[in-house]
């Protein structure tokens, strides 16, 4: 007996009524109230009691989108679907259970459901079993409107260098049957978003380098579900995207930091030319989501809002937050964790030609003008797999494009098996060739060797198996914080090519800085070139792409990225006791020599400020170039006291055996706390030194630290350490001797001064020039040996304190007295020593070395008394006598001593 509902039909505010088909889509304004009904005429032909089946009518409300997940069920409630009501028995089919109104109208009120806006609510209407009744669409539509930022486990504190979600819903736009409109997304440190209400605004505190700018496409209303409708029954506008939370957004500072965006939306306008006029955009809407934050979503369906709130409590969906993690900390983390990757993939190492017809036959790698072939099945079976050699570069912040390109690429569909490949998945997709998803392990050994089976269809061919007990690899491009275009492109089908540049830590002693104090941090800051000052292996950054097919899955192409850094410091010694104010020196006289090691910053003029006879003033002058960008580090006027040179003095001081014979070498009193007269002399006060390192690339094609430099000494240094002896007679048994003679020539001796000096000069007597990397060694070409210099000198003597008043003219004829003494006693020991340096390096090792040794000059002392003779104005020597105080002797020649290196 028929019961069915064939139609029914709907009023807008009380107003006229309309037929309601079948399958329709109705908007509804969500200011109005509308009233669906049905009467008798509603009812199919044959139904005996249609005033019955009017007030029987049963009503249920389901989103679309929801409507496969309950199409399937036979029993049971599903709260799916809309409490709009209570039935008197549960309706079995589809879940429905009790959750439906009974009666002749439904009436809809949706002002109150603004997230609601724009999804299509499925009306089920039917007598007992829906599905053999009658049902339309309703969608509920209000003014255009931006209704939520949402970032995926917004509550979760994530780290740089992630991939996050932003889903963006827009309502209305879309729907505007005469106008186009496009939003822009701002990205913004909710520290400085706060008040944000302009374009200029945003623009000037957006993190990305430009706003992203999408097409709102005019979808219109459509009458049914059917081709170009909204299957899904979502009629608003979303955006969905994925970004890496750069490192750059950190900008130096040390605590947590959140982030949120600000939206505009813009209505286009045509040019006379009837394009559209970027230039006529008027902006008609924005909502900067700090001011105005999403909060509530947890209340709402997140299956229909296709979003997931982490705790299920209010929360901010419209920032995410970012951990204080130190830039070091961060670029060591992401640094492990693409090792991690590559040993968690396994690089697969053939030895041996292999026949599946889904192949690749050779790779080579390719930037610039270096180009290397690592893998290439032709070659003796050695050679066949070099993969796990990594290819170099030198970059900078600018990128450099590394070809990737297969030879013999062949990878159609029938041919392919998809080998280590998800079911159903084939080497014919660029994305199973060249892998930057996720990726399967081959099964290995607990020893590493990969397990192989015989390929049935391949006579001679080995396969490798999927490992079972593995789950896929994180996807490579998320890991290595890659994009599509920024990161890498693709060339075809046999051709990726890489865009990478080295990511530098610009921040320094980042542990030590404080927040609160900006403006030091940023000082400090200026110092991160000193953070590459040493080129040790640590600097390298690695990155990666696991190439496959079936005849030589899983093969690894590395790629290491060197920082584009060179350095060269020039330094100048010099003491200014003779010296008032200001000296200023020029290094012109150098400039030849050190052209000829390709310095080019040894011309500049130097200032030193040295004018007190205590210290020695040292100026220095380095030069950073970062990215072709040249970075000037000058410290002018760096003290050192006397205290830096008493080591020198002691180490001579142990081998002064022959002048202490009695007592053996003891502690040196020549020390800062001991009241002692020290004093240092450097004349001619002018020595240049030259080094620069930078990356280079050795005869391997490794790239390897490359130091170069070039010392010269023009005229030679003679830097000299004065120290009063007197102090230290009970020490030195010889210079003992020297007072004795001194006192039985001298008379006098008590009324005199006496005056025993002991002094070290040390002059370079060679220049050096080096260059150096520890694949290639030295430099066949350059100098490898240095020598210097010690020359040691004992003065002693006295001078009388009667003084002569000699009169002298001067050279404008003026008559000056000029004082002389009565007569003085001077003498000197000429010696030396010469310290030899060889550095080599050791290939059987593979370690740098050094050997020295040291020979001790003989030296005699030749002690004279001069007397004044007033007559002729002059002094005249009365007494000679000479000393020899030691022999030559070798003092020591070491073994080799290794330098560790890294």
């Amino acid at each position: 007996m028929p019961r069915g509902i064939k139609h029914c039909y709907f009023k807008t505010n009380d107003g006229q009524p309309y037929l309601v088909e079948k399958g329709r889509i109705y908007y509804v304004d969500a200011n109005d109230k509308i009233e669906f009904y049905v009467d008798e005429t509603c009812m199919e032909e044959g139904t005996v009691n249609k005033k019955t089946s009017v007030s029987g009518a049963r009503w249920a409300m389901i989103y679309h989108g929801l409507f496969s997940e309950v199409e399937k069920m036979e029993t049971g409630t599903s709260l799916l679907w809309g409490n709009v009501g209570t039935g008197s028995e549960a309706v079995n089919k589809w879940g429905i259970g009790t959750r439906y109104k009974t009666g002749s109208s439904f009436k809809i009120a949706p002002v109150d459901s603004t997230y609601y806006y724009g999804y299509a609510q499925r009306v089920e209407l039917f007598s007992y079993t829906p599905g053999s009744g009658f049902y339309f669409y309703v969608v509920p539509i209000a003014k255009p409107s931006i209704n939520f930022a949402y970032f995926n486990d917004s509550e979760k504190v994530r780290h740089y260098g992630e991939t996050i979600k932003l889903l963006l819903l827009y309502h209305g736009y879309n729907l505007d049957d005469h106008n186009t409109y496009l939003t822009k997304i701002y990205l913004l440190d909710e520290q400085q978003a706060t008040g944000l209400t302009t374009t200029r605004d945003f623009e000037s505190k957006n993190l990305w380098k430009e706003a992203k700018s999408l097409i709102i496409s005019r979808t219109g209303k459509y009458s049914y579900f059917g081709k170009g409708a909204a299957g899904n029954g979502n009629f608003n506008c979303t955006f969905s995207f994925s970004f890496i939370i750069d490192i750059d957004w950190k900008q130096g500072q040390t605590q947590k930091k959140d982030f949120t965006v600000a939206v505009e939306i813009y209505k286009k306008k045509l040019g006379k030319d009837g394009k559209d006029d970027p230039e006529k955009m008027e902006r008609v809407a924005y909502r900067n989501f700090k001011t105005e934050p999403t909060t509530d979503l947890y209340q709402y369906d997140k299956t229909l809002l296709k979003i997931e709130d982490l705790d299920n409590s209010k929360s901010t969906s419209s920032r995410f937050m970012v951990s204080e993690e130190l830039m070091d900390k961060y670029m060591d983390r992401v640094e492990r964790e693409k090792k991690n990757q590559i040993q968690y993939i396994g690089d697969i190492r053939y030895t041996r030609k292999q026949f599946d017809p889904c192949c690749f036959t050779t790779i080579t790698l390719k930037c610039e003008d270096t180009e290397t072939v690592i893998f290439d099945e032709n070659l003796p079976p050695d050679r066949i797999d070099e993969t796990a050699k990594p290819f170099d570069i030198i970059a900078g912040d600018e990128k450099k494009e590394i070809s990737i390109k297969l030879g013999g690429l062949s990878t159609e569909p029938d041919a392919c098996q998809g080998l280590l490949l998800n079911d159903g998945e084939k080497h014919s997709d660029q994305k199973n060739v060249f892998q930057l998803g996720t990726v399967n392990s081959a099964l290995r050994e607990a020893n590493g060797t990969y397990i192989t089976v015989a390929d049935p269809g391949q006579k001679d061919d080995l396969d490798v198996v999927i490992d079972p007990n593995k789950d896929p690899s994180q996807s490579v491009k998320d890991t290595q914080k890659w994009e599509l275009g920024r990161d890498y492109k693709f060339k075809g089908k046999d051709e990726t090519v890489l865009m990478l540049g080295y990511m530098y830590n610009k921040t320094f002693a980042e542990s030590t800085q404080d927040d609160r104090n900006p403006v030091l941090n940023t000082a400090r800051n200026l110092l991160w070139l000193f953070n590459y000052f040493l080129l040790t292996d640590d600097k390298v950054q690695t990155y990666y792409l696991p190439i496959s097919t079936c005849r030589y899955p899983n093969q690894i192409a590395k790629v290491r990225v060197f920082p584009n850094i060179e350095w060269e410091i020039a330094f100048m010694i010099t003491k200014g006791s003779a010296y008032s104010g200001k000296v200023r020196y020029q290094r012109d006289r150098m400039n030849a020599y050190h052209q000829g090691f390709g310095f080019k910053y040894l011309r500049d003029e130097l200032q030193v400020d040295a004018t007190k006879t205590e210290t020695v003033g040292w100026a220095l002058k380095g030069v950073c170039v970062e990215n072709g960008n040249e970075h000037s580090l000058s410290l002018e006027n760096v003290k050192k006291t006397v205290d830096r040179a008493i080591y020198a003095f002691n180490m001579v001081y142990e081998n002064l055996q022959d002048l202490n014979p009695e007592n053996g070498v003891g502690e040196s009193a020549a020390v800062s706390k001991k009241v002692l007269n020290i004093d240092f002399n450097i004349d001619p006060p002018n020595m240049g030194f030259a080094l620069g390192w930078k990356y280079g690339m050795a005869s391997t094609k490794e790239v390897v630290p490359v130091f170069t430099g070039g010392l010269r000494a023009d005229p030679l240094i003679g830097l000299t350490i004065a120290v009063d002896l007197i102090p230290l007679i009970g020490k030195f048994g010889l210079v003992g001797k020297i007072l004795e003679w001194i006192i039985d020539v001298v008379e006098y001796l008590t009324k005199s001064d006496v005056y025993i000096t002991f002094e070290i000069g040390t002059a370079v007597k060679a220049n050096l020039s080096l260059s150096y990397n520890k694949i290639d060694g030295f430099d066949p070409k350059g100098v490898q040996k240095v020598e210097v210099e010690v020359v040691i000198t004992i003065k002693a003597g006295c001078k009388s304190n009667e003084v002569v008043m000699v009169p002298h003219v001067n050279i404008s004829g003026a008559t000056v007295m000029e004082s002389k003494e009565k007569w003085m006693v001077e003498g000197a020991v000429g010696s030396k020593i010469i310290f030899t340096e060889e550095v080599g390096f050791d290939r059987t090792l593979g370690k740098q070395f050094k050997q020295s040794s040291a020979i001790w000059k003989p030296a005699l002392m030749t002690l004279t008394v001069q007397e004044f003779v007033i007559s002729k104005v002059t002094y005249k020597p009365s007494h000679v006598k000479q000393f020899e105080l030691f022999k030559e002797k070798e003092l020591y020649k070491s073994e080799k001593e290794y330098i560790n290196e890294k």
